[in-house]
């Protein structure tokens, strides 16, 4: 019966992230695989196609969101010495500090695109006069 309960938050996710696009920053790279998948249908699904572009980025990013935590805490943590309430206090606030560890990460690098991409918006409407950039020697025809 559980299966059951998280298929159906499954759909409602991948549901959610195709049909809204105000979500698509969370997730451009699944989305557009997603939406390919959505686009050719469930009679002409291709598995190595969903595999590689769905399942196995999730999956990856979900073991190493779970294993991580765990192997620090329970794997290298005694190798130092640490005592039990170290290693518990670990475990316990490790998942929180990583998510937001990752969210703040994934903010840093969409601020820098943002960024970038408004550098080269206002260089180009600087430099480039008709599709010719006037800051550059004529170029030499041979």
């Amino acid at each position: 019966e559980q299966w059951m309960g998280g298929l159906l938050s499954l759909k409602v996710a991948c549901r959610l992230l195709i049909d809204n696009p105000s979500l698509a920053p969370l997730a451009p790279r699944l989305r557009r695989g997603l939406l390919h998948l959505s686009q050719r249908g469930w009679r002409n699904l291709d598995l190595m196609e969903l595999l590689d572009k769905v399942a196995f980025p999730m999956t990856s990013h979900l073991l190493l969101f779970l294993t991580l935590p765990y192997l620090l805490a329970w794997g290298v943590l005694p190798q130092f010495g640490q005592s039990s309430m170290a290693i518990s206090g670990y475990w316990r606030w490790s998942y929180p500090v990583l998510t937001a560890a990752g969210l703040i990460l994934q903010l840093l690098k969409r601020t820098g695109r943002a960024l970038s991409r408004i550098h080269d918006a206002l260089r180009d409407s600087l430099y480039l006069v008709g599709r010719r950039l006037h800051n550059l020697p004529a170029p030499i025809v041979s």
